[in-house]
């Protein structure tokens, strides 16, 4: 596993303790195999997003420089919504980056779970779209541990 051979697994006989960490053992690798193929996949994913704009850019600039396309205004706003595009979609990956450092923190506090659950409802688009009244019966002593502006940050986004 250390070289990367993630299909190998470990013959497991008996139940006892070896016998148990030959099970974690093959879940570690099984689940290291999980993440390289998510990986190369995201990697595949990232350099197609990548790919489009880039050769929309590079043969719209290629027409300009060839004479083949006037400047026009409309034309050089083509180009920048390309670069737009691009710069958006480097800061995603920055920010998909930042999430899976092992430096990223979340700021984990004791909330107050009716406040945050009203907030969090608040950013849902399922009441507005489909006439929907929710209702939240929560004690108001539970408390949680969760970082809140995540968790709002989280419903924003998905709204």
């Amino acid at each position: 596993m250390t070289d990367g051979e993630w299909s190998t697994r470990v013959d497991i006989q008996g139940k006892d303790e070896l016998a148990d960490l030959g099970t974690s053992l093959n879940t570690l690798a099984e689940q290291l195999q999980q993440h390289e193929h998510l990986r190369v996949t995201m990697t595949e994913d990232i350099a197609h997003e990548l790919r489009t704009p880039l050769a929309t850019l590079k043969s719209h600039m290629r027409a300009l420089e060839d004479g083949i396309w006037e400047p026009t205004p409309e034309r050089i706003h083509s180009c920048y919504e390309e670069i737009e595009r691009l710069t958006q979609l480097v800061a995603e990956l920055e920010d998909l980056t930042h999430v899976e450092s092992p430096v990223f923190n979340c700021c984990e506090k004791k909330n107050h779970w009716r406040p945050l659950l009203r907030e969090v409802k608040n950013w849902l688009l399922l009441p507005i779209v489909k006439n929907v009244h929710l209702r939240c019966s929560v004690s108001p002593h539970i408390q949680v541990f969760v970082d809140h502006d995540r968790m709002i940050q989280g419903s924003c986004e998905s709204a």
